[in-house]
């Protein structure tokens, strides 16, 4: 028996699963372990006989396979550092299987840490937002934030894609959701995502990683979804996006303005990427 699967059938299936898709002789995997993907589904590491390791998620209830689907499907599609290696799409099946990375959780990691990798940061989102423009049509991650965020090496690696999806995939006509406006989470992304807006596109990203930059300098994240009502919830945002002004106004004026141009409540005044952040970095080296 493989320690760590023990008595669960349904990691035992999963497991036998792969090593069948994989074609890995007995022995090959020498543990499992629980890591905790959050959101939807369950996270394992699976560590090899040849000393690597690999991500094993699968779904935490049968049936509700969409977030999975979705993983196997935009991490199959990204080329990129900046994501896991996809090594096998088995989600019709009930589980995905990606490149284990080792580094720390944003979330988790000292503040003095991630200020000190600043630099490397901001290029790295830069260029993983570029990376995910790339495919045709471009994939919006759509759930940037600390907690799906490892630093490895110094560099950002972005987890999840269970939420992806690719940019202009929305009906313009269907019925509007109810959205997570009001819920007090989902802080970094964008008002049009929290309504639920048809009109998405590529800027969310720009939003969510620019809220993790504010949030690495002042600790707290740029904004608050606490106002239930929309129009509410657009007055008090424009009240913040005053506050985050000022809040920046002691650094250099390039890269406040590369920021806040980010960071804008109405997506047509939003920057479409993070080139002007990068380029504002230099004022801010020794």
């Amino acid at each position: 028996m493989i320690a760590g699967v023990g008595e669960d059938g349904g990691l035992g299936r999963v497991i036998d699963a792969l090593m069948e898709r994989c074609r890995l002789p007995s022995g090959e995997i020498r543990q499992v372990k629980p890591c905790g993907a959050g959101g939807q589904l369950l996270g394992y590491r699976v560590d090899l006989r040849d000393g690597s390791s690999w991500c094993l998620k699968r779904e935490k209830s049968p049936g509700t396979t969409v977030h999975l689907r979705r993983e196997g499907r935009f991490l199959g599609l990204v080329r990129s550092r900046h994501v896991p290696r996809l090594v096998l799409d088995a989600s019709a099946e009930g589980f995905v299987v990606e490149e284990w990375i080792e580094g720390i959780p944003f979330e988790r990691a000292e503040a003095s840490c991630l200020r000190a990798s600043l630099d490397r940061i901001v290029q790295g989102l830069a260029q993983l937002l570029v990376d995910l423009s790339a495919v045709a049509p471009a994939v919006i991650h759509r759930d940037i934030k600390p907690r799906n965020l490892l630093l490895r090496q110094g560099e950002p690696v972005l987890l999840d894609f269970g939420s992806a999806e690719h940019e202009g995939s929305r009906d313009p006509d269907a019925p509007v959701r109810p959205g997570k406006l009001g819920r007090g989470t989902h802080v970094f992304q964008p008002l049009e995502q929290l309504l639920a807006r048809p009109t998405q596109d590529r800027r969310v990203d720009v939003f969510a990683a620019a809220g993790v930059v504010f949030w690495i300098l002042t600790g707290s994240p740029p904004f608050d979804n606490s106002r239930s009502d929309a129009a509410e919830a657009l007055r008090f945002y424009r009240s913040l996006e005053r506050e985050v002004e000022t809040l920046l106004a002691g650094w250099p004026a390039p890269f406040r303005e590369a920021l806040t141009g980010a960071l804008r409540v109405d997506p047509k005044a939003r920057s479409s990427d993070l080139a002007d952040l990068v380029r504002s970095m230099a004022g801010l080296r020794p």
